[in-house]
């Protein structure tokens, strides 16, 4: 009986901590979703599109311009507005920058990615981005890859 009821009280803590987890998401794009939206409009789905999900940068010197940035173009393929929530990279010489504001459907925006190949191994790299949406497809990944010279 002791012991059911201490696999309960874990239960119940691990449940506290994860809806104190869930509970600290930036929602604070929703304040940008009109007051006046029904429940039908929130049926249609907003969709992404990058023009090229993969870029090289070819060469990059580490001791002349070491950062380079790139701009991923994206289109709104979807019939509601388009979020990006978040765009992660897998390290911190990769940093990524992206439109904060509603994409309407048809429009256009974009993600720019930074790469500092300061201090980087000499050699081929490939670093990547994910950028999560609000849509079916709740993300994607972009690429940059290139080679780090002297």
């Amino acid at each position: 009986m002791k012991r059911k009821i201490f696999i309960l009280f874990i239960s119940v803590c691990f449940l506290c901590l994860a809806m104190e987890t869930y509970g600290n998401v930036d929602n604070s794009f929703l304040d940008q979703i009109p007051s006046d939206t029904t429940i039908t409009d929130t049926l249609r789905q907003a969709d992404i599109r990058f023009d090229e999900p993969r870029f090289s940068f070819g060469n990059i010197s580490q001791s002349k311009g070491p950062k380079q940035t790139h701009s991923f173009w994206f289109e709104n393929t979807g019939k509601a507005p388009l979020f990006i929530l978040e765009a992660i990279s897998g390290c911190g010489c990769t940093v990524p920058k992206y439109t904060k504001d509603a994409v309407a459907p048809g429009e256009r925006g974009k993600v720019d990615v930074t790469f500092d190949a300061t201090d980087r191994q000499l050699g081929h790299f490939v670093k990547s981005v994910t950028v999560y949406i609000n849509s079916v497809h709740s993300y994607t990944r972009l690429f940059i890859e290139g080679t780090i010279v002297e």
